[in-house]
């Protein structure tokens, strides 16, 4: 059966944890210091998922396979300092932990962290020690590269945790260091931006719907870096463009060249008002005489 724990209150759990053994001490850092809350519900919650939640709520990658499965009821009341909390809850189960420089922390009882604080001997006569490593990539993926890349190299992973665990020598544990700053870099984060473009001569929703249905910005298969939407602005005859700063200055281009007014035919037309009279007179004066005879025809 689980094993039930229940903190009644912070003083009193001040007040015990000063008679418990002292685990590791956190290093200095202001993410240790930030206030943190940590309540279950009447119910409880497992020891893991909390310690699991508490490490990453300050970009802590948690190891807990060392930590024992029980449930524990706890309510610290006002959020407090990171590192209080942790030693509190550390102190209160008998756990202690192993932070590494890659923000790798390994919890568990002192039994099961033995091996990792000790060196063991190889085969070939070599000391070899443990050590956690936070991936960015397919973890699984990662283990077989590494597994190829180094030979002679235990690589395990973690289940519910993006890490692995690799026992190797100094010169392993090094080549594996060097195979994951090469092949393990974290995906590029593309920003957008954001801008409005003002028409002048082309109607929003017909250039719109042009920009959208071009290929002049030349993307190439995997390639989010021109990515981009268009949306119509009717009322203020604008398009709103959110892409990239690349696709932005392409964007602005176009824009330029298919906002240009239309060639058009100039037609002057002039109203003359005349009288009726004036009307008549209008035609062709065919006048000539005989003697004393004349006509005039208009």
């Amino acid at each position: 059966m689980k094993r039930f724990t229940t903190l009644l209150t912070l003083v009193a759990v001040l007040a015990l944890a000063s008679a418990m053994a002292q685990p590791a001490a956190l290093p200095e850092g202001e993410r240790f210091d930030d206030p943190v809350a940590f309540s279950t519900g009447s119910n409880g919650e497992s020891l893991r998922a909390m310690l699991t939640a508490l490490a990453r709520s300050i970009g802590l990658t948690p190891v807990v396979d060392g930590v024992p499965d029980r449930t524990i009821v706890y309510d610290i009341g006002d959020p407090k300092p990171f590192r209080q909390v942790w030693d509190l809850v550390l102190r209160l189960n008998d756990l202690v932990f192993v932070l590494q420089e890659n923000d790798v922390v390994v919890i568990g009882t002192s039994e099961s962290l033995a091996r990792l604080r000790s060196s063991s001997a190889s085969d070939t006569g070599e000391r070899t020690f443990q050590r956690f490593y936070r991936v960015n990539n397919d973890i699984d993926e990662v283990a077989t590269i590494l597994r190829r890349a180094v030979p002679g190299v235990s690589v395990e992973t973690l289940p519910g945790t993006n890490a692995l665990v690799v026992v190797g020598t100094d010169d392993q544990q090094e080549s594996v260091a060097t195979t994951l700053a090469e092949f393990d870099q974290p995906a590029d984060i593309v920003q957008l931006e954001q801008r409005t473009y003002f028409l002048s001569n082309a109607q929003a929703a017909n250039l719109a719907a042009t920009l959208q249905s071009t290929t002049i910005l030349g993307t190439e298969a995997g390639n989010v870096l021109d990515t981009f939407t268009v949306v119509p602005e009717p009322r203020t005859n604008s398009i709103i463009v959110t892409g990239t700063a690349t696709a932005q200055r392409r964007i602005s281009d176009l824009v330029a060249q298919l906002d240009e007014p239309q060639r058009q035919v100039n037609i002057q037309v002039r109203i003359q008002e005349i009288t009726k009279r004036t009307a008549f007179d209008l035609g062709i004066d065919w006048s000539g005489g005989f003697g004393s005879f004349t006509a005039q025809i208009l």
